[in-house]
């Protein structure tokens, strides 16, 4: 079973809270819905601003995103 992780705050804060300081580039996937996306992937621009990572983004409707976790469908590091 999947744990879900969410975010509290849509800031660069939270993310970089949640992910810590990089010492090299590492990928993580972010699980998000649409009705967040456009958001999500803003802060996303400014925390990659000033650290080394790459994030790929998954977006997909509420609906979509519940099934695909529940079935195992998306694998993602952090759903939101």
């Amino acid at each position: 079973m999947h744990i879900l992780k969410s975010l509290a705050g849509l800031s660069v804060l939270a993310i970089g809270m949640l992910l810590g300081p990089t010492a090299h580039a590492m990928d993580i996937t972010l699980a998000v819905a649409n009705s967040t996306c456009n958001t999500i992937k803003a802060v996303g621009a400014r925390y990659l601003q000033t650290h080394t990572i790459n994030i790929h983004y998954l977006c997909k409707s509420s609906g979509l995103l519940a099934k695909g976790i529940r079935g195992g469908a998306i694998q993602a590091d952090i759903y939101i």
